[in-house]
């Protein structure tokens, strides 16, 4: 009776996270999830919050709509670059980016930085769960100092 038990609780051990692998395999490719990422984080960088809401999870989420809706704000009038491919580790995707904000008195902002785009995946998709933007470095000028040559600075 004990070794009847015991195969059972071995058999169940072997059979039951055999099971939860398969429904991994379902889970779209990582090519499909790359561009999920990259087209969200390229449509935050061009200010365009609209497609970058159509590639969230839940698009009734409050919270997340609108930090993404005051993110692509930021970029609506000068547009930022994504600066390579990406890297993935699990679901999360980072993106490097760089661009320049222009300001009306004359002065800019060259703005360098990271984008964190976190997915979740169902068996046909991948949308975005969450977002974070880090700028690493943020260099301040003017349009007067950017035309003086080294030597009269």
């Amino acid at each position: 009776m004990k070794n009847n038990a015991l195969v059972f609780a071995l058999a169940v051990c072997c059979v039951v996270p055999g099971c939860q692998g398969s429904a991994s395999t379902d889970a779209p490719s990582v090519a499909v999830q790359h561009d999920v990422a990259q087209r969200f984080a390229g449509a935050i960088l061009h200010g365009d919050a609209g497609a970058a809401l159509a590639l969230q999870e839940d698009s009734e989420d409050a919270g997340l709509s609108s930090i993404a809706t005051r993110a692509a704000a930021i970029w609506a009038t000068d547009h930022g670059r994504l600066r390579g491919p990406g890297k993935r580790s699990g679901e999360r995707w980072i993106f490097g980016f760089a661009g320049t904000h222009t300001h009306r008195d004359g002065r800019f902002e060259r703005v360098r930085g990271h984008i964190l785009v976190v997915l979740t995946t169902s068996p046909r998709s991948a949308r975005v769960a969450y977002f974070a933007v880090r700028n690493d470095a943020v260099r301040f000028s003017t349009h007067h100092d950017s035309v003086l040559l080294p030597s009269a600075r």
